[in-house]
């Protein structure tokens, strides 16, 4: 038995854990119809499709899947599950991150590239750049996909 222990303590460290590594998902879609931005035909559509993807072939659990459709695409909401990912996620776990909508650009001089990017809500305030960017530096793993399907999504990571 003391063997086996060994052998098991020795098969973890060398492992660093990732066995027990867990998957989580967040995937969001808007069309924006009964909204004020433009509509679109397919975000939603994407959303969804990635989800069944992510589920099916990426083997995440339900429960660590979640999502964010139409008007259910809020500021706030977008920070609640951020928040609910960096409560849940440990080092040796994996975050996949997806948005399908609109996504813009202003020209700001305090920003450090001298745009500020933003990925619109369903409905006002949108989100930008830098509190993206706040709100993912608290997940603490290292292994993070994020996927903007979005016009400008180029500039919503700043160089340095």
């Amino acid at each position: 038995m003391r063997r086996l222990s060994i052998v098991l303590f020795i098969f973890l460290i060398q492992f660093g854990g990732s066995i027990f590594a867990e998957k989580y998902a967040l995937i969001l879609g808007s069309n924006y119809k009964g909204s004020p931005v433009n509509d679109l035909e397919l975000a939603e559509g994407d959303a969804e499709l990635i989800k069944k993807k992510v589920s099916q072939t990426g083997n995440f659990s339900g429960a660590n899947v979640k999502m964010l459709l139409g008007p259910e695409l809020t500021r706030a909401n977008l920070k609640k599950y951020i928040g609910w990912l960096a409560k849940k996620v440990h080092s040796g776990d994996q975050v996949f991150f997806y948005f399908a909508g609109h996504g813009m650009f202003l020209r700001d001089p305090r920003a450090k590239n001298g745009m500020r990017n933003t990925i619109l809500m369903h409905t006002r305030p949108h989100v930008s750049d830098d509190e993206l960017n706040t709100w993912f530096a608290k997940i603490r793993s290292k292994k993070v996909i994020i996927i903007f399907d979005c016009c400008f999504s180029g500039g919503i990571t700043k160089k340095g």
